[in-house]
Order: C-alpha cells, then structure tokens, then sequence
C-alpha cells in the first residue's frame, strides 16, 4: 500500500483494476504405493493474478491506457496452482491440449480461491472491498458503445413513515 494512502479517508475515487496472467504448466510422473502401486501423471498449472486501486476516475470508456496511468495505491497479488491427477493408462493429453488447459479450465478451477482471497485481503487492509466478478467461460463479450452505459444509479431520499 502506497504510503500516503490511507483507506479510510473518504470520498476516494478508486478504481479497481484485476489482470489475470497464465503462467505454465508442468507434467510429472509419480507412482502411487497404497493400496496398490501405480503411475500417475500429475499436472500443475500456475496462473498470476492481481488487483490494484488506482487514485482517480476513468472515463465511460475504461481506456487500457488511460487506466495505466492512474496511480496505484494498493495492490495485491498471487500465484495460484491447479494440481491434476491423470491415470498413466488413460491417453495423455498433448502440448496444445494442456495449453489450452492453463487459459481455461485451470482457470475456472482457480478462481473462487482468488475472489475469495481478494475479499479477505482487501478486508483485513481496511480497503474498501470490490467483488471480483464470477468467471465466465466462453468467447469475450463486446463491450457498449459509451454512450450506451447508464449512467450510475442515484438512491431517492426516503420518506418518512408517520
């Protein structure tokens, strides 16, 4: 956390900011002794993740580069893995299918431990907290045109009762 940041001022315009990074994968052996011996392939996936806060607004648009340039006052980060076991008889899968594994599925796997992680963490530094949005899997959806974002909504004064 950036020194001269302090959470509990409020009225911080703070943008939260998460990137997803695969990492690798890497394949083993191993020969299981109990109850009888066998070979096993393991498989581990490691993935990167991290959020930020940045100090300051963004546009409707949410532009890469525009964002980039706010400051970051917090951050946090961790690299998670996804272990598999595979039985040595089955087919083993080839270099692209793993690939495509690590960018998918792993992922999938991995994500209610990095929501989690953020919510924890984010309320044990007294931050204000932001929910990491639920994975979904599938082809990435088309973002609105900016003037098609409503605007944010605004809560209406109660009445009352008496």
């Amino acid at each position: 956390m950036d020194d001269d940041f302090d959470p509990l001022r409020a009225g911080q315009p703070l943008l939260g900011h998460f990137a997803v990074a695969p990492k690798s994968y890497t394949a083993a052996t191993l020969r299981i002794d109990a109850p009888e011996p066998r070979e096993v392939r393991a498989y581990a996936f490691a993935t990167t993740l991290e959020f930020t806060y940045r100090l300051g607004e963004a546009d409707k648009t949410y532009d890469e580069a525009a964002v980039e340039k706010l400051e970051i006052v917090a951050s946090m980060s961790a690299t998670l893995v996804a272990d598999y076991l595979l039985a040595d008889r089955a087919d083993q899968p080839d270099a692209a299918v793993l690939e495509n594994w690590l960018r998918g599925p792993s992922l999938a796997h991995i994500w209610p431990y990095w929501r989690e992680f953020c919510h924890s963490t984010m309320l044990r530094m007294n931050l204000p907290v932001t929910i990491i949005p639920l994975m979904v899997m599938g082809p990435k959806p088309e973002r609105p045109a900016p003037e098609e974002l409503a605007s944010p909504p605004t809560r209406k004064p109660r009445k009352k009762a008496g």
